[in-house]
């Protein structure tokens, strides 16, 4: 190290300071780095918590949509639709904004999928809405006939037998049994969707036809005629209006058999499946994000514990190359004080002003210049000083002699 104690001051100087704000530089960079990777990393993770925030909001309201997609199966309530297609419509409105928020490329494609799967459920319930309605209208002639129809049959057997006409008060109760037995089951068929039911409801509307039919052989010509083909013609009605019914529960029924039973499960295992992967991520990030923050910490405290250190070093080099020179300056002034005019700066020689470090003891140097010009001129002064006191002592008998004090008597 003894090239550093040869440096001049202002060598030093930059020196320590150079390195000194070397290390801030460095400590700044490993932060300002590593700062930028924990905001990534924290930046994703709450992307990520903000998707499966959302991602859950879907699946609560798509759990919603099903629910009260299946009330209004069994219902027909227009509140309950209507609550079915806001529900849908938010889930498309969350969708919007998962979509902001997506892991890359795979998840995008994902999710896209999974919004015109929502759209398409959505168009379904619609579709089975508008077929709910003819439903209604068919279920309403149906009541309104079969009212009728179970009225004028009562009606008939009352009728034939206080005419003691036994065979068409027999063949009217008939009719009226199977045409009760035909209505129960075409109730269970438009709650159940059974085709089974429905293929028995038209099983006992065709025995009560036939039982009508013989009512209708019995009393043509009469007087009650009329009645007997007007329960014909109702019955008639009656089967068009269930057969219309029929097709349109169908229809809807295999609506909702894709909508309900299909979309609606696949759309719950996928954002099931968004949700594992999105958690699975934040659980991989999380550690990478607080390993991010220890070794902000580790290489804030050791490029810190270096700074000082180094510090420390340069206040030290520093304070000992410039007190060490003025320490000699200060020896110096004090020797040529006391007389020693012949005193040298320490450290100033040839061998020192010839080296070949271009800044080696600058300082020094001129200091003993500046010093050797300093004692040549006390010397003069010093020389000077003696001729006066020479002169002095030698004119003194002169001046005693010639004293007034010193005069004869």
């Amino acid at each position: 190290m003894k090239w550093l104690s040869n440096l001049g001051i202002q060598s030093k100087l930059l020196i320590g300071f150079g390195l000194v704000i070397s290390m801030i530089v460095a400590n700044s960079s490993f932060s300002i780095r590593n700062s930028a990777e924990k905001d990534e990393l924290f930046t994703e993770y709450r992307g990520i918590a903000r998707q499966t925030v959302l991602i859950g909001m879907i699946q609560e309201d798509l759990l919603g949509a099903g629910i009260a997609a299946n009330r209004y199966r069994m219902t027909g309530d227009p509140e309950v639709a209507q609550s079915v297609v806001d529900r849908l419509n938010r889930v498309l409105e969350t969708d919007a904004q998962v979509q902001q928020h997506v892991l890359g490329p795979s998840q995008a494609a994902a999710l896209s999928a999974l919004r015109g799967d929502i759209e398409r459920f959505r168009d379904l319930f619609d579709d089975g809405v508008g077929l709910q309605d003819q439903r209604d209208q068919a279920i309403a002639g149906m009541d309104e006939i079969g009212a009728r129809m179970r009225s004028d049959l009562a009606e008939l057997q009352q009728t034939a037998y206080w005419s003691n006409d036994t065979l068409t008060s027999f063949a009217a109760s008939n009719g009226l049994t199977h045409l009760l037995v035909g209505g129960l089951f075409a109730q269970k068929f438009l709650l159940r969707n059974d085709p089974a039911d429905y293929e028995r409801a038209k099983s006992e509307f065709e025995t009560s036809g036939k039982a009508i039919d013989r009512i209708v052989d019995r009393l043509r010509g009469g007087d009650r005629e009329d009645a007997a083909l007007a329960l014909r013609s109702g019955l008639d009605a009656y089967n068009a209006f269930l057969s219309q019914a029929a097709a349109v529960v169908l229809q809807r029924k295999e609506i909702y058999a894709q909508a309900l039973d299909r979309i609606g499960p696949s759309l719950a295992r996928s954002y099931d499946g968004i949700l594992e992967e999105m958690i699975d991520r934040q659980d991989r990030i999380g550690p990478q994000a607080q390993a991010a923050v220890d070794r902000i910490f580790i290489t804030s405290i050791v490029v810190g514990v270096l700074c000082v250190g180094l510090g420390a070093f340069v206040a030290i080099f520093l304070a000992r190359g410039i007190s060490g020179a003025l320490n000699r300056m200060t020896s110096l002034m004090s020797a040529i004080a006391d007389g020693a005019y012949d005193a040298k700066v320490e450290g100033v020689n040839a061998a020192t002003r010839s080296a070949p470090w271009p800044g080696r003891l600058r300082f020094s140097a001129r200091m003993g210049k500046s010093a050797s010009r300093w004692r040549k001129r006390a010397s003069g002064r010093r020389r000077i000083a003696i001729g006066v006191s020479k002169r002095s002592r030698a004119s003194r008998p002169i001046s005693i002699a010639t004293s007034p004090h010193f005069s004869a008597g």
